[in-house]
């Protein structure tokens, strides 16, 4: 059995999500989904939004932050 990827799941969860490039060195930022941290971290990023579920806040769709590419 293929172990899918967070990037493969997110899509499942939520398939309007943009999927992330194949090569995150071809971007010029990188997406930071709620999905992409561990259920403790994602109930503490929740607690402080003061939120009960990701949909409230449409962090099921939206990332939590954007990492940008720095410049060389």
């Amino acid at each position: 059995m293929r172990k899918q990827n967070l990037s493969e799941k997110q899509l499942q969860k939520n398939p309007n999500q943009p999927p992330m490039s194949t090569n995150e060195n071809e971007a010029d930022e990188l997406p930071i989904y709620l999905l992409d941290f561990k259920p403790e971290v994602q109930e503490k990023i929740m607690r402080f939004l003061e939120i009960k579920t990701a949909e409230e806040s449409n962090l099921d769709v939206f990332p939590v932050f954007v990492l940008p590419k720095p410049e060389t």
